[in-house]
């Protein structure tokens, strides 16, 4: 694998994965940089811990869909992890909008109850790279997610 220390990887190693928007194939290095968008405060510091648990980074938390864009804008991050139901706004059309703007954005989408098969197919229409229940994202493998 290609080395990384000179960006601060101190395992010296890069992990390998393939961008949804061209399906080329880079080296990251490092952790996945996430953004955690809900509009309850105590699950955003849930998200944090069970991110930063798992070796990712969390570069901001946003409340609304309006301080998700400005923050996606404004960190980079490679990966936002979305509340379906945001005070101001849907999470798809968020997903959406955010999916068309940075393509390479990988967004997994939660939800405190997902019913219907519906909410699978407006994910994929959104861009998301899928949803999942809030209650089971400890068991997820959020890489799957990330890299994909």
């Amino acid at each position: 694998m290609a080395s990384c220390r000179h960006l601060g990887d101190p395992r010296g190693h890069a992990r390998w994965r393939v961008t949804a928007a061209r399906g080329i194939t880079r080296p990251v290095c490092g952790p996945v940089r996430v953004l955690v968008v809900d509009d309850e405060p105590v699950f955003r510091r849930a998200a944090r811990a069970l991110l930063e648990r798992r070796g990712h980074v969390v570069v901001g938390e946003a409340g609304s869909a309006s301080e998700a864009e400005a923050a996606v804008g404004q960190l980079s991050p490679d990966a936002l992890l979305l509340d379906v139901r945001l005070g101001d706004a849907s999470g798809f059309d968020v997903a959406y909008a955010l999916t068309r703007a940075y393509p390479k954005l990988a967004v997994l989408l939660v939800s405190a109850d997902v019913e219907e098969a519906s909410c699978h197919e407006r994910a994929a229409a959104s861009g998301a790279r899928g949803i999942r229940l809030k209650s089971e994202l400890a068991g997820v493998d959020l890489d799957a997610f990330w890299s994909s």
